[in-house]
């Protein structure tokens, strides 16, 4: 979304040199997350073979994961992969992208090699060099992909392996998978931003497009842009975009009552019932989280009755399934609290329920 209608109205008042609010991935700018970067690279330098990173859509992987790129010591091999590949055999043309074959090796065809030579030709390459590879969307791998995934990081001893994904791969790996799942040694979720990182992403993309601070946005209409996305950095990148565009060459402020005229950008299922074609305990969690606010599992547990199971650890084991099938569907968001995690209402099932 280029909009370079936003360049020219406001190109005198705001002297921004391009849209700071467009889609693109800026490792540079980024926000939030120090505590997760910070568990990513201490996992690199402490070898752990491979690491999950999990969050919903447009919390952050991918921006994530090229800041871990750009953070890593400079003697390593980082191979980024935007997306796995339809099938094993495509890995070998991926790691030759960076562990290219000299001049020799491929004079003398030593550079043409099968998938179950990979592994030698990758330790060849690299020979004490540690080798980190990114791969982004893993939740769309198919198996046969994700297991050779598996081999390659068992047979290169330096190879290190970071998987983002929805948490729909987790659930994909212990019901398909587990002998991949048995070798994750490192485990990083992404959330949401909080009210000061979001503040500080939009100050942060406006000054680099040649703005200062966040202007033209009050704190107000901040806050209802956090409210409203959750602090999702994507959807905060795309609400500040349209209010911008709806806006332009009509005020010099974007107010809260601006803000909240609005629309955020959702992805609400299409079917306005679709609250109603839940399951009854998926509903009940629902309606209860939606108006009491964040709750750990037990809470949770307690507010909807332990009647209807035979022990407390029952009830808690249920209630965990049932919120993970809601965080797979992108009805809740999981947030820290202290040692544990809590759980809300999703930005669009909020709207959902609010118009219901």
């Amino acid at each position: 979304m280029e909009n370079a209608g936003i360049l020219i109205n406001n190109q005198e008042r705001q002297a921004w040199r391009e849209n700071p609010f467009s889609l693109k991935i800026l490792p540079h700018l980024f926000v939030g997350y120090s505590e997760e970067l910070n568990t990513l690279v201490q996992g690199l330098e402490n070898n752990e073979k491979i690491t999950m990173l999990i969050g919903p859509t447009g919390a952050g992987k991918t921006t994530l994961l090229k800041k871990l790129a750009d953070t890593v010591d400079s003697g390593s091999v980082v191979l980024y992969v935007t997306k796995p590949p339809t099938r094993p055999e495509d890995f070998v043309g991926i790691f030759k992208t960076v562990l290219r074959p000299s001049l020799l090796e491929r004079i003398f065809s030593l550079d043409r090699i099968t998938l179950y030579e990979l592994a030698n030709y990758v330790s060849r390459k690299l020979r004490n060099r540690k080798m980190i590879m990114l791969v982004d969307e893993c939740h769309e791998a198919p198996i046969d992909v994700l297991e050779w995934l598996r081999t390659i990081s068992d047979q290169v001893n330096n190879l290190l392996i970071v998987m983002a994904g929805l948490p729909t791969l987790e659930t994909t790996l212990e019901q398909k998978l587990e002998t991949l799942l048995n070798r994750v040694t490192g485990h990083v979720e992404l959330t949401s931003l909080a009210r000061e990182e979001v503040e500080e992403l939009i100050r942060r993309r406006i000054e680099f497009a040649g703005g200062a601070g966040t202007g033209p946005f009050s704190r107000e209409a901040i806050d209802v842009i956090y409210e409203r996305t959750g602090g999702f950095p994507r959807n905060v990148l795309k609400m500040c975009d349209d209010l911008v565009n709806e806006n332009r060459g009509k005020t010099l402020v974007i107010d809260k009552a601006i803000a909240e005229s609005t629309q955020p950008p959702e992805t609400a299922p299409v079917n306005v019932n679709f609250i109603e074609t839940l399951p009854e305990k998926q509903k009940e969690i629902l309606k209860l989280l939606s108006g009491s606010g964040p709750l750990s599992p037990s809470e949770i547990a307690e507010k909807i009755g332990l009647e209807d199971y035979k022990t407390e650890d029952h009830a808690s084991r249920s209630v965990n399934n049932i919120l993970r099938r809601l965080m797979e569907a992108d009805c809740i968001l999981r947030e820290k609290r202290g040692k544990g995690f809590v759980y809300k209402v999703s930005p669009k099932v909020r709207t959902l329920m609010a118009t219901s």
